[in-house]
């Protein structure tokens, strides 16, 4: 067993900002998170401050899919950005430990790399202070790599974050996020889609607004092809991976349309068929 605790930090952008019905916000997030992961297992998901956590529940012993969750949730609005986490006891043994296995992995197979260390000591009674856990880090990944590695503060090629609270969280990597509002959280509304872009853009634009959508399409076949309800089927799918649930009613309104034609003045159609 590792010595450490994989995890996901999901950092919160727009909603932290939100007041006394903050939460309200933070379970639907929470909420939308667990269906994109619905299949693929049941997770501890919990918020702290601006930020929730993913990880596995207790006395599980299968390995925890980062990756496949970072997929997952990649396109989930409420949160700014993840990383991929590990967790450890927040101990100054245990960090050099940590942080010289993290660095073997993450470096040994490069030529040669650039790199910083950022440190944030929230836990203030951790006996070193930001600047000195950052030096001696940065000292023990030049020495484990002499030939290799580099420091550079402006522009490395890797950052490693480590933020030493009740227990200390390491990791390099930042993935960004949708932001938004999480879907859900501001009502529902109906998305009338074409098969042009406008459409599926306004979808987008509206869930990110946390607008829970569902979508119509007219069929009016022969006249509008089979291919072209296809194409709308399909941009409902994508609309869907931004959305979660996205269910798409489509109307045959040929008949509709032709009695429309015949008894609506020409100057008059368009404006009664978008009635």
């Amino acid at each position: 067993m590792p010595d450490y605790q994989e995890l996901i930090l999901i950092r919160l952008g727009e909603v932290a900002l939100k007041g006394l019905n903050r939460n309200k916000f933070i379970n639907r997030l929470i909420n939308n998170i667990n269906y994109r992961l619905r299949d693929l297992g049941k997770y501890k998901i919990y918020q702290d401050q601006s930020r929730i956590y993913l990880e596995n529940r207790k006395n599980v012993t299968e390995a925890f899919p980062t990756n496949e969750i970072l997929k997952r949730i990649k396109d989930v609005f409420g949160y700014v950005s993840a990383s991929p986490v590990r967790r450890f006891v927040a101990d100054e043994v245990v960090l050099f430990e940590q942080v010289e296995k993290y660095a073997t992995e993450l470096f040994a197979q490069l030529d040669s790399f650039t790199f910083k260390l950022e440190t944030k000591r929230i836990n203030k009674k951790f006996p070193l202070r930001s600047y000195d856990v950052s030096s001696k880090l940065g000292a023990l990944v030049l020495e484990k790599f002499p030939n290799t590695a580099k420091v550079d503060v402006h522009n490395p090629d890797y950052t490693l974050y480590v933020e030493i609270r009740d227990d200390i969280y390491l990791y390099h990597q930042i993935e960004p996020a949708r932001s938004g509002l999480p879907v859900g959280s501001s009502g529902k509304g109906m998305l009338l889609l074409s098969g042009g872009i406008d459409s599926p853009v306004a979808g987008y634009q509206m869930a990110s607004r946390g607008l829970n959508l569902e979508g119509i399409y007219f069929h009016t076949f022969p006249y509008t092809s089979d291919q072209a309800k296809q194409k709308v089927i399909d941009l409902a799918k994508r609309i869907g991976d931004f959305s979660g649930k996205f269910h798409l009613h489509i109307v045959d309104f040929t008949e509709i349309q032709l009695e429309l034609n015949d008894k609506v003045p020409a100057n008059m159609l368009t404006v009664i068929m978008r009635r």
